[in-house]
């Protein structure tokens, strides 16, 4: 097996640097397809290309591809496209297991070379896990997995392109799907491996929101803008239109929570 990952760039670069640590070890090859301008044409943070060129130099990124969106392409084909790229560039640089990520994603570096190696070993063509929500911090995590699943380390061949809401055994993310009709299939339990997001963990909350694929839900987004600030630890956490969810205090798994913190706040709580 020659594993590798490309991640998804354009917002959220104060994870980047942080997520891919924690699987540098695990992986042959990383790459970045970076955009400076969102899909909705919003420009980037001016930390991005900063962010960028320091993976480059530090050795945790291999290649760095840039993207121009199509801004009179929906929102969700430009995001597919980059995601074929990352898997072009991978499968280039000669990898065979494969899997997409975007800045705010996070895996266990032990939970994930078992995962990797289960895979080599019973020659898995396909696989997902499940993920947690994370909010404000990265100490405040969802207690049950989310719903949506996410595609892991999947095999791939010359003629492997990732196509929109393609079958897939798990519910998982539309432009992720590689390799679903595969078999053998394998759906990691969550305690084996699970992918830790850090979706309401950010520095700007407004700049996810507003370059989502899904911000033309304008009533969804701003439901969810609301949630984000009134939440407090101890509230279950209610998306429109869904159950609560209950959130729970767990340990600072990848030694990040001091670059969430709020200023000023010295304790656990906040």
């Amino acid at each position: 097996m020659i594993s590798g990952v490309s991640y998804n760039v354009f917002n959220g670069e104060e994870h980047l640097l942080h997520s891919i640590r924690q699987i540098r070890p695990c992986v042959d090859f990383v790459g970045l397809v970076v955009q400076t301008v969102s899909n909705l044409g919003n420009p980037a943070g001016p930390a991005l290309e900063a962010t960028v060129a320091s993976a480059l130099e530090q050795g945790l990124a291999d290649r760095v591809t840039w993207y121009v969106p199509d801004l009179a392409a929906p929102p969700v084909m430009n995001e597919l496209r980059k995601r074929n790229i990352g898997l072009d560039d991978a499968r280039r640089a000669g990898v065979t297991h494969f899997m997409t990520m975007d800045c705010d994603e996070y895996y266990d570096t032990r939970e994930f070379a078992a995962a990797r190696d289960f895979i080599d070993a019973c020659r898995i063509r396909a696989s997902s896990v499940r993920t947690y929500l994370h909010i404000h911090r990265p100490i405040w995590r969802s207690r049950l997995p989310d719903n949506t699943c996410c595609a892991f380390l999947s095999e791939i061949g010359n003629d492997t392109v990732i196509t929109l809401n393609a079958p897939y055994p798990t519910f998982i993310d539309g432009t992720r799907g590689i390799n679903g009709n595969g078999r053998p299939f394998h759906f990691f339990d969550e305690r084996i491996i699970a992918m830790k997001h850090m979706n309401l963990v950010r520095h700007s909350i407004d700049s996810k929101l507003s370059n989502s694929s899904n911000a033309g839900m304008t009533e969804f987004m701003k439901g969810v803008r609301d949630l984000y600030a009134a939440w407090r630890p101890g509230q279950p956490l209610a998306f429109p239109g869904k159950p609560p969810m209950e959130i729970i205090e767990v340990p600072d798994l990848f030694g990040i929570d001091a670059h969430f913190r709020p200023r000023g706040h010295t304790t656990e709580n906040p």
